[in-house]
């Protein structure tokens, strides 16, 4: 009994200390988690073995192969041999026995193959290279995917801000509004429409607060962590918002983007599997040896247990297959050709994505610039019309006006931050170097 109860308590504390959410996250927290948690990396990481395994696979090859083998047999009639010695006299031998058994070690050394295991051995380590190469490509993606949910639980965080700095306006409308109505300066109408807004604003507040609780979950499955609570807030006053010329990130893309490296590995392999399939065109020369312990033995017509060896050498050369091998290599040529297309294609997409994110963070930062000037002429024009509300010299409907203008101001300032982000790690994606903090990335 207290054994049980002292494992029930193990297990119980293990379980919990699992479950542990991740209390603020930060991105560079929720990139290393990533790395280390994803079951996206964790499954190609099993690819990766899986190659360096074919690797030693492939070296293998140039080992001798060593077997057992033996043979058990039944033959249930057997040649009789009629010999005279001399005139006069004959005598019938059996040419054989019924049961042979033969238990032999057998060993095949390669010796030449025209060089076709050294171009397996090539392939299979460029293809291991590949695998590496897909791995980081995964995780360039995966990056990208969690940068896209984090500047996503931020946009939604300065909403919620946006939204209860709306509410905070709009109570204090509702509380003058009602005050005039007491006084009978006011009317129920004007009222009745400052509660209906703050209403709305409420609605749409606990909307966002469902909308975050659901980016936190996908955050969380992607990181494969149990739950994440929250995540740091990125400050966004003061932030540096500036980007280099578009040459520079061209120069970029070509020298960390891992599709290039992945497109010219591409070339190697298939280059490899075309000697492969060349070598096929010489000779196949084996050594092999064998030690058998058998009977009968090398002498057929004695019934007795015999030990004996043998070696040689064997050549194998397939001289037509009706252009089997020809067309083999012509496949070959034409993945080349394909594979050398799909450098071009790659760049042109690769400078797609550039340009793309360049005119998106161009346009952010333009935004930006315009929508900070709003936001403060927003704020001066409400905080004049609250104050000539308060004397009676703007209508209810005037500061409404004011006070939804400042709030389209503040979240579209917000939005402008978060797209330029956005495109900022776009960029990163496009030229490869996403996942590598600089200080407008932390």
């Amino acid at each position: 009994m207290t054994r049980f109860i002292f494992a029930t308590l193990f297990w119980g504390l293990f379980a919990s200390l699992l479950a542990q959410p991740v209390e603020v996250l930060t991105l560079e927290k929720a990139l290393q988690l990533a790395e280390e948690n994803n079951l996206s990396l964790q499954q190609q990481e099993q690819m990766l073995q899986r190659a360096f395994a074919a690797v030693e696979e492939a070296r293998a090859g140039y080992w001798p192969r060593v077997s057992l083998a033996s043979q058990l047999s039944h033959i249930s009639e057997v040649p009789m041999l009629s010999i005279e010695p001399f005139p006069g006299f004959s005598q019938e031998i059996r040419a054989g026995v019924k049961d042979q058994y033969d238990f032999s070690v057998q060993v095949v050394q390669p010796i030449f193959t025209g060089f076709r295991l050294r171009n397996q051995r090539k392939s299979s380590e460029v293809q291991a290279r590949e695998a590496e190469v897909n791995r980081q490509l995964l995780k360039n993606r995966i990056f990208l995917q969690i940068h896209q949910l984090y500047y996503a639980v931020q946009m939604n965080h300065f909403e919620q801000e946006v939204a209860r700095s709306s509410m905070a306006r709009i109570e204090n409308h509702l509380q003058r509004v009602k005050q005039l109505l007491l006084a009978q300066q006011g009317t129920a109408f004007d009222t009745l429409e400052v509660a209906n807004r703050l209403l709305k604003v409420r609605t749409r507040l606990r909307k966002l607060q469902h909308q975050k609780k659901i980016l936190l979950f996908q955050l969380a499955r992607v990181l494969n962590v149990p739950r994440i609570d929250s995540v740091a807030v990125i400050s966004l006053r003061g932030r540096a918002v500036q980007f280099g010329p578009w040459e520079q990130y061209e120069q970029l893309a070509r020298q960390h983007r891992p599709e290039f490296a992945l497109n010219e590995l591409k070339i190697r392999e298939f280059s490899y599997r075309k000697k492969t399939v060349q070598g096929q065109y010489f000779p196949q020369v084996y050594g092999q040896a064998s030690y058998h312990y058998g009977r009968p033995g090398v002498d057929f017509f004695k019934d007795e247990w015999m030990t004996y060896y043998q070696f040689g050498v064997q050549l194998q050369w397939e001289l037509w297959n009706r252009g089997r091998r020809k067309h083999q290599v012509r496949q070959i040529d034409y993945l080349l050709r394909k594979q050398n297309l799909e450098q071009q294609r790659l760049w042109q997409s690769i400078r797609e994505q550039i340009l793309t994110a360049y005119e998106g963070m161009q346009s952010a930062l333009e935004q930006i610039q315009l929508h900070r000037r709003l936001v403060q002429q927003e704020k001066k024009r409400y905080e004049i019309a609250f104050s000539k509300y308060e004397q009676g010299l703007l209508s209810s409907t005037d500061l409404r006006d004011a006070e939804i203008a400042l709030t389209l101001a503040q979240h579209e300032l917000s939005k402008d931050y978060l797209d330029f982000l956005l495109n900022q790690a776009s960029m990163r994606y496009a030229t490869g170097t996403i996942g590598r903090f600089g200080e407008d990335e932390r």
